[in-house]
This record gives structure tokens, C-alpha cells and sequence, in this order.
């Protein structure tokens, strides 16, 4: 088994006026999904199937006078929380298996719209999914700034 995580950019979907498009550079859904398990949705060619795992962003580049006040920052991470995927997507593994692919703690300062993560060879020593916790340190690394 091989853990994956597929990141779609939403940057572009957001209001003009909310806080996210006002103050980040980057935002991102992120899904795990097994790289060695593809499934059928009636379909001829087979799928990813994608669980949401988790949304995060990067707020612009700014010196820190100009960065949002903390008070901000906590709204900024409710509107990205309440706007976060909850359901299941399925993808074909065509489209994700030609995404630009990176490994933990090689990912590049700009990130493209779309792209794959390695997470590890089976993590949990068996288990199909990571801890909370170890999710939560994963992403962060990914992120950076204030993911939620």
C-alpha cells in the first residue's frame, strides 16, 4: 500500500471579498487516496477513490507589519474550515498519475494548482490510514503558516 495525497488548489474559487482571497497566496484541498487501489464507477477506466483529509493554506508574502492580526487569522480558519470537502471524491488514476509528484519536505516554494504528495509506504505499520496526529504534522510541513 502506498499513501498519497492529492492537492487541488481553490485559491481561484474564492470571493473577491473574503478573507482568503484577501490574504492567502495558496489554499488547498487535500485527499488521501491509496496509489495501488483503483476502483470502477461504471466506468472503463479505473479511479482513485479520494477521502478528505484535510484544507490548508499560505497566506501572501508580506512584511510583518502588513500580515493580518491574529483576530483575523482565527476568521480566515473558519471560512477555509467551513468551506473544507467532507465527501468522497473518485478521480481517474490517469489524470492523477500524470500530476507532478513530490516527496515529504521537497515540495516547492510556489505549488502547482494540482499535484501529488508521497506520503510513505504504509505508515502506520499496517494500518490503511495514519493517526490524527501524525495527519496534522504531515500538513503542516506541506502548508506551512496556519493550516487548519
Amino acid at each position: 500500500m502506498i499513501q498519497k495525497l492529492w492537492c487541488v488548489s481553490n485559491i481561484k474559487t474564492w470571493h473577491e471579498d473574503s478573507l482568503v482571497a484577501i490574504h492567502c497566496k495558496q489554499q488547498h484541498d487535500v485527499y488521501m487516496y491509496d496509489s495501488e487501489e483503483g476502483t470502477y464507477c461504471c466506468e472503463a477506466r479505473p479511479s482513485y477513490c479520494m477521502d478528505p483529509a484535510y484544507s490548508a493554506y499560505r497566506l501572501k508574502d508580506e512584511p510583518k507589519a502588513l500580515q493580518p492580526p491574529d483576530e483575523t487569522i482565527e476568521e480566515l480558519e473558519l471560512e477555509v474550515g467551513e468551506n473544507s470537502p467532507y465527501e468522497i471524491k473518485y478521480v481517474h488514476c490517469s489524470h492523477v498519475d500524470a500530476l507532478p509528484e513530490f516527496k515529504r519536505g521537497e515540495l516547492p516554494e510556489e505549488l502547482p494548482d494540482e499535484f501529488v504528495i508521497l506520503w510513505d509506504d504504509d505508515p502506520t505499520e499496517g494500518g490503511k490510514y495514519p493517526d490524527q496526529d501524525t495527519i496534522d504534522s504531515f500538513l503542516a510541513d506541506v502548508e506551512g503558516d496556519y493550516p487548519i
